[in-house]
């Protein structure tokens, strides 16, 4: 459809159409910085919460998201690493989910906020638990 002149050409007009009634259709939303929804919160880390939330957003436009996590200790970000895999494979009916959003401990130092006493140790101790579990996997 040209928008200036609102009119479809011949080749436009040999495809299937649809009578939207008045209503709109647009892409969908994705959302890159989520914690959760419907109740339950990423960092529940079960697999019926990441479902909980996905189902839940995609009631209101959001086709893709980022599960965002919070600052957390080493151990609990990678088992919830193993929470999304598990989530991911078993997610049909909600909001796609595209990858992880690791919120902490990994801030620019200018947000760091009240984390400057913990952000060296946390960081370090993350950076070795990721590479150790990705040399052993």
């Amino acid at each position: 459809m040209d928008i200036a002149t609102q009119r479809v050409s011949a080749e436009e007009q040999s495809g299937e159409w649809l009578d939207a009634k008045g209503l709109f259709l647009s892409p969908g939303f994705i959302d890159i910085h989520v914690h959760g929804g419907g109740g339950a919160d990423f960092m529940d880390n079960t697999v019926d919460a990441f479902l909980k939330v996905a189902q839940t957003h995609v009631c209101y436009g959001t086709t893709a998201m980022l599960p965002t996590t919070l600052t957390s200790e080493p151990s609990e970000l990678l088992a919830l690493f193993d929470t999304y895999m598990e989530a991911l494979n078993r997610n049909v009916h909600g909001s796609r989910f595209l990858g992880l959003h690791l919120e902490g401990p990994y801030f620019a130092m200018n947000q760091r906020g009240h984390r400057i006493h913990v952000i060296f140790e946390i960081q370090t101790r993350m950076s070795i638990c990721l590479f150790s579990s990705s040399i052993i996997t």
